[in-house]
């Protein structure tokens, strides 16, 4: 028997023990660090906040399943239940997606500022259940997350040129035979765990045509993905109502990748280019793809961690009091991703 196995059926020191210790798998995130971050981000009633939103008290549904999926991981079942209920209360709709942004109103409590959905929300969302609902056998979240997760591939996909898109939400983003859409949106890692657990043709399809378009949507002198893509008549583009940048969204597409296992060396060879070229300092936080002028400032500690998962290095940076709630998270998930792929 290994050692928690002993303790677990040792009477009154099993209660020293975190639940998940005996009665489910081992948490895959450092407790500490899962502590820090609900200590900053995590309200009491379930909500993460978005803290460099700029904005006060904004949360996000990309926030609600970071959330979620770091609960999952660190093993945290009254966080991440708290959580789910708050989603499920208070953003879902009726169409089965979630209004993307809640905050500060002339309610006390607060109120949806906008009820459009955010696809990446969504998914993470379901993904989260997913994971939970099979590692605590929790068939109810297993339900919820195929519910959520039929939605968007009913609801949030289209079919262009031969080519299926995810729609960054319901509501903005089709004009025509044009589409724009957001690379970092695409969690490959949870298309393949939706197409084994539901067999939703669309997962699959999905998974294709964005490696395609990943293929082709490299600008600049780097050849990398902007943050925002148009799509138009099988041409892409740099949206032309967007900052024409690699950065704080675009930075997620390697995570994504190597987690959703696309390990192809010339899909991932002008991430490392990119990190990799001499500078003074570190390594620019964005790159403008039609300039070439980059940030005045550094990369966060959660962008290196997702170049270091990226490139398989065992140390990651981890985060501290400088870092914002995007950088954690980041940091955090890329920690996740890094314990999945060594399985």
């Amino acid at each position: 028997m290994g050692w928690r196995t002993v303790l677990c059926v040792g009477g009154l020191l099993a209660l020293l023990l975190p639940l998940t210790g005996c009665f489910g798998p081992a948490p895959r995130l450092d407790g500490a660090l899962w502590a820090e971050y609900t200590r900053r981000f995590v309200t009491a009633e379930g909500r993460v906040i978005d803290a460099d939103s700029g904005q006060p008290g904004i949360t996000h549904t990309e926030a609600q399943g970071y959330g979620l999926l770091l609960a999952e991981a660190a093993g945290d079942r009254d966080t991440f239940e708290r959580l789910w209920q708050w989603t499920r209360q208070t953003l879902r709709r009726s169409d089965g997606l979630f209004s993307w942004k809640y905050g500060v109103c002339g309610l006390p409590q607060g109120c949806v500022l906008d009820a459009n959905n955010a696809s990446d929300g969504d998914i993470l969302i379901a993904w989260a259940l997913l994971r939970a609902g099979r590692a605590w056998d929790r068939p109810d979240y297993v339900e919820a997350a195929r519910t959520i997760s039929t939605a968007v591939a009913e609801r949030q996909t289209v079919q262009i040129g031969g080519l299926t898109l995810l729609l960054p939400g319901s509501e903005g983003f089709v004009r025509a035979q044009a589409v724009t859409v957001n690379p970092s949106y695409w969690i490959f890692p949870a298309f393949r765990d939706f197409a084994a657990a539901f067999g939703h043709p669309a997962w699959a399809a999905l998974t294709r045509s964005s490696l395609t378009l990943l293929q082709q949507a490299r600008f600049g002198h780097w050849s990398l993905p902007p943050d925002w893509l148009l799509v138009e008549n099988g041409q892409v583009s740099l949206a032309p109502d967007q900052l024409p940048q690699y950065g704080f969204n675009a930075v997620r597409v390697p995570l994504n990748l190597v987690w959703g296992g696309q390990t192809d060396a010339a899909l991932l060879a002008p991430f490392r280019a990119f990190w990799s070229a001499p500078r003074d300092g570190a390594v620019p936080a964005w790159v403008d793809l039609r300039s070439g002028e980059v940030a005045p400032y550094g990369w966060q500690t959660g962008m290196a961690a997702v170049a270091a998962v990226t490139e398989g290095r065992a140390d990651l940076p981890r985060p501290g009091a400088e870092d914002g709630y995007y950088s954690w998270s980041l940091a955090l998930l890329a920690r996740v991703a890094q314990t999945d792929l060594a399985r």
